[in-house]
Order: structure tokens, then C-alpha cells, then sequence
């Protein structure tokens, strides 16, 4: 696995996490967040909402794209809560790690840990959050596929497909 900071969709502080097959574009300005996943040099696999990357510090929460971690029971309060600031992102042998600030609506604390395998695709996406006020609470915690669970660990794959004419 090869982490380097890059520039990414108007965002100065990205990580790109990468081995020969597949990439990850994670977010440090907003999130935490993966902006993007696919093939070295192919499409990505993940939805970009164009008129929204770039952007930090809105005072609503803006879908951007990507991957986030969703809290449930949906709710406008903790499902929506703003993840439009800076995210630590520390690097941390084969994992790496963004880390939220407390969210002032909600109190929680969101952790993204991305694992990726040192060849082929798979990535595992440990997810979880932590109540750091007083009156936060754990909350069902989703990511992609999933709809539960306080610390999941998710899977994303990408295999290449060809087409031969008949």
C-alpha cells in the first residue's frame, strides 16, 4: 500500500492510498470521507457531485459523493450531521486513519479506518464513532451496504469486465 497527499477535485489536502491495481482519494479537507475509488487511472467507481467538491465549511450538509459514514436511525440531526471541516488523517502501518472533530450537533466523534490489500482490490472500511459530550449518544452506524451496527467492517472490490462482440 502507498499513501501520498495530493490535490483532488478542488481539495489541497487529499490522500491518495494505492497499490498497482486500484486508488482511493480520501478526503482531509471534509469528511472523513472517500471521494473516489477505482482502478489506477480508470473511472471512478463512486458518484462526485461536481458543484460541490472543492467546498469546506457550508452551514448545511452537502451529499459531495463518495463514501461517508451515516448514522442511524435516519434523522435529520445525526444522520445529516455536517462533516464540512478538516478530518486528522494519520497513516498507521498497512491502515489509515481520518478522524472527525466532535460534531457540535451531535456530539459524536466519526472514525473512518481504511485497509487495503497490498495487491488486487479488496479494501476494508472499519467504521465507528464515539460519544464525546455529555448527552451524545451511540447511534446504529451505516456505511455502504449496510445499515447497522456500531463497528462494522465493509468490503469494496472492483473487477475488470471485458466485452467481446459476438
Amino acid at each position: 500500500m502507498q499513501v501520498e497527499k495530493i490535490s483532488y477535485g478542488g481539495w489541497p489536502n487529499c490522500y491518495r492510498i494505492s497499490n498497482a491495481q486500484v486508488e482511493l482519494i480520501l478526503t482531509a479537507d471534509v469528511g472523513p470521507r472517500v471521494i473516489r475509488f477505482g482502478f489506477v487511472g480508470g473511472q471512478n467507481l463512486f458518484k462526485e457531485f461536481s458543484e460541490q467538491m472543492g467546498g469546506t465549511g457550508e452551514t448545511s450538509w452537502q451529499i459531495r459523493g463518495g463514501h461517508r459514514l451515516w448514522i442511524g436511525p435516519e434523522d435529520a440531526r445525526y444522520t445529516y450531521g455536517l462533516d464540512n471541516s478538516p478530518v486528522t488523517v494519520e497513516v498507521m502501518g498497512d491502515m489509515v486513519r481520518a478522524t472527525q472533530a466532535t460534531e457540535p450537533e451531535t456530539g459524536l466523534q466519526k472514525v473512518m479506518d481504511i485497509y487495503l490489500a497490498a495487491t488486487g482490490s479488496e479494501v476494508k472500511v472499519a467504521s465507528h464513532h464515539q460519544p464525546k459530550s455529555h448527552g451524545a449518544r451511540i447511534r446504529a452506524l451505516g456505511t455502504i451496504g449496510d445499515g447497522s451496527g456500531r463497528r462494522r467492517h465493509h468490503g469494496l472490490s472492483a473487477a475488470r469486465h471485458t466485452s467481446r462482440d459476438a
